[in-house]
């Protein structure tokens, strides 16, 4: 209803049918609902395209001197799924559970640790469908799809070396080194060759299928 005009007795109002057919009586029986997004999001520049036209071979981004450059970031390609579903009820401990965890198996195509769930949210429902009232609720996940995974990656450099199971401070001639040196299983590499990288899962990992629905195809 919207008002019109000037007349305080002048009144717009609409009315929006829709058929029954349209409608599964037990709002449980409706299939989940999917929402895809991409975007670009940022994160750690490690690495890059050596060739014009190769995207398979890399190299990590290094000084002419062998040295890491830190603080680079790139764009990397991000897909967001939103999925609501109907349940009878709201799990509150395995949505506080799966917030913020990665896959552990492979989830509709993508491997182990590609997919994080970023939130979980839960609505209480009221419905009346030909003449029945239906209490339930309308739960809402939100994943994102990264294909480098959501491991941590860092150099592996620094001024300590472990020498027959001793930490002594890497030396450069007779003073230990200014300079944060390249490592290669504890061991100080020689002066000029570039650092490794070191992968850290900080995410709790969690099955997602048979959790999740299975994204449409």
């Amino acid at each position: 209803v919207q008002q019109e005009g000037d007349s305080p007795f002048h009144y717009k109002v609409t009315f929006t049918y829709k058929s029954a057919e349209d409608l599964t009586d037990d709002p449980l029986d409706r299939p989940p609902q999917f929402s895809f997004s991409g975007g670009l999001a940022s994160a750690p520049a490690f690495w890059y395209f050596p060739n014009s036209n190769d995207n398979s071979t890399k190299r990590i981004i290094i000084n002419t001197a062998g040295d890491p450059i830190g603080g680079l970031d790139r764009d990397e390609g991000e897909f967001n799924i939103s999925i609501v579903l109907n349940t009878a009820t709201f799990d509150y401990a395995k949505a506080q559970l799966y917030v913020g965890s990665i896959n552990s198996d492979t989830y509709s195509g993508g491997a182990a640790k590609t997919w994080k769930c970023m939130s979980i949210s839960g609505n209480r429902k009221i419905e009346e469908v030909a003449g029945t009232k239906y209490v339930y609720w309308e739960a809402s996940t939100t994943l994102a799809y990264r294909n480098t995974g959501w491991d941590l990656q860092t150099w592996d450099v620094g001024f300590n070396e472990i020498v027959s199971g001793a930490r002594k401070k890497i030396m450069a001639g007779s003073e230990p080194v200014s300079e944060p040196a390249a490592l290669s299983a504890g061991r100080a590499k020689t002066p000029g060759q570039p650092p490794d990288l070191l992968t850290f899962r900080i995410y709790p990992m969690r099955p997602f299928t048979g959790t999740f629905p299975p994204l449409p195809t």
